[in-house]
């Protein structure tokens, strides 16, 4: 879950942007890892699921958005 930017904010250039709520995965019991597959104990912002969704689209790849200094925006392949 990590990968696709779950529990982290997405972008620097929201200050307050919620990281949202994944447990780690040490933490999941059999019946965690069951609710977990139904999308239950797992909380991501509307932000994080777009991205999520866009990486699917884009062939796996989560890419990011970045200001280059002339405050124009361009993509980058983002870091996993």
């Amino acid at each position: 879950m990590a990968q696709f930017g779950f529990g982290r904010p997405v972008s620097p250039d929201f200050p307050g942007e919620s990281p949202g709520i994944v447990w780690s995965a040490a933490k999941w019991t059999e019946s965690a890892l069951a609710s977990v597959s139904m999308g239950y104990q797992i909380g991501v912002t509307p932000l994080q699921m777009v991205s999520a969704v866009s990486a699917v689209a884009n062939g796996g790849e989560l890419v990011g958005a970045a200001r280059d200094p002339a405050r124009c925006i361009a993509t980058t392949a983002a870091s996993t």
